[in-house]
């Protein structure tokens, strides 16, 4: 009942602030975790400890000798499974094993190690056991596979990664970096244009709650970045089906999401630089613009990337805000549409036992709504008139002033 109470706009934006407060605690959590697990086992208390789901970003996920998890999960960091687990995921990371993974190990450009540890203990022979998107397995002696390995090969992946990417956040100032750079600002504009030609209302709607709404759009979006989107990807890997889909939307719809809000941020800020010109509201200069600053920006080391993620941060909070508005501006049409039809119901016989006589409008009424009002007359109508009474009487001659007598 109360929170009926709350005006929609301002729930929005409170929505938002709690957002930006969550990740920010969230991102002191991540940046306490690692240095509080690792005071817990400087003790060297072997305590067995059940840690249900490990998600870590940016850094290693560990499961100790006398552990056990669910799933663990590592983005942008190393998985090490000295203990028991059921799942075991790196994204952008490898997996060395020397325990054992119940079920499935999974890779996403990175290698799996299986230094002595058994993957698949629960699996049968015909279960995946290993999935590797762009990296390697290494078994070691001893070690144990159940299960088949589902391998999508290419080393170009890692090169990719390492020119297309690496390079130029690392080392944006060499040769090899300078051509990637140039090509990903082309193909950034290219797409810019693209997205501002097809769909040049949704790229404004986000635009519009950026440059409204800054704080909100980062709170929003740092809050499905830290939560809404890794713990969708964690209860999609547990099961194999989820992982079939988890692959697709990691690979196809988050780049695609980026480029699209990436499009929308840069037309935000060539709004602003553009400030109070004319070409302010042209969608594509604008978009142009924008790249050119963004990529300005990413031509510094590190601070570039940090850009790019702030600029994900508020795209996606942003096209969340959007989204909403949209969602709210329908159900407002739709209960103004049932509101007129109630409303204007009741008083619907009335209104057309009234309709013979129709409202009289403010002007003179005329002898008949089908007649034309006749012209209005000229200022000399009082003295052109009788002469031409008398002309068509033959009685011209005799009226018409012929001077003074």
């Amino acid at each position: 009942m109360f929170a009926l109470a709350i005006p929609r706009r301002m729930s929005r934006r409170i929505g938002g602030h709690l957002g930006l407060l969550l990740a920010l605690t969230v991102l002191a959590w991540l940046a306490l975790a690692p240095a509080a697990s690792a005071s817990t086992w400087s003790h060297g208390l072997p305590i067995a400890l059940d840690h249900g789901t490990i998600v870590e970003f940016g850094h290693n996920a560990v499961v100790g000798a006398d552990e056990t998890a669910t799933t663990v999960v590592a983005i942008g960091g190393n998985v090490y499974v000295h203990g028991i687990v059921t799942t075991a995921v790196a994204v952008g990371g490898n997996v060395i094993v020397d325990g054992r993974v119940n079920r499935t190990v999974v890779a996403v450009g990175g290698n799996v190690d299986l230094t002595g540890g058994w993957v698949g203990a629960r699996n049968s022979p015909n279960d995946t056991a290993v999935v590797l998107v762009g990296g390697t397995l290494t078994r070691g002696p001893g070690s144990v596979l159940t299960g088949n390995i589902t391998n999508v090969r290419g080393t170009w992946f890692s090169n990719v990664l390492r020119f297309g990417i690496w390079n130029p956040i690392a080392r944006p100032y060499s040769v090899q970096a300078a051509v990637p750079w140039i090509v990903q600002t082309i193909l950034f504009a290219i797409i810019a244009i693209i997205v501002t030609a097809t769909m040049p209302r949704q790229v404004g709607a986000v635009a519009r709650q950026l440059r409204r709404r800054p704080l909100a759009s980062f709170g929003w979006g740092a809050l499905g970045s830290f939560i809404v989107i890794p713990v969708s990807i964690v209860i999609l890997t547990i099961t194999l089906i989820g992982l079939l889909l988890v692959i697709p939307g990691v690979f196809l719809g988050l780049p695609l999401t980026f480029l699209f809000t990436g499009t929308a941020v840069a037309v935000a800020i060539g709004g602003v630089v553009l400030g109070g010109s004319s070409q302010r509201d042209n969608l594509m200069l604008a978009a142009l613009v924008g790249v050119a600053v963004l990529s300005v920006v990413r031509f510094v080391p590190f601070f570039g990337l940090f850009a790019m993620v702030l600029a994900w941060f508020f795209g996606l909070g942003a096209l969340v805000l959007a989204i909403a508005e949209w969602q709210h501006a329908r159900r407002e049409l739709r209960r103004s549409v049932r509101a007129s039809a109630a409303g204007g119901g009741p008083p619907q016989p009335p209104a057309a036992s009234a309709r013979p006589t129709p409202p009289v409008p403010p002007a003179p009424p005329s002898p008949s709504v089908w007649q034309l009002p006749a012209p209005p007359s000229p200022p000399s109508s009082s003295a052109s008139r009788a002469p031409a009474n008398k002309e068509a009487n033959g009685d011209t001659a005799a009226t018409e002033p012929l001077g003074s007598s």
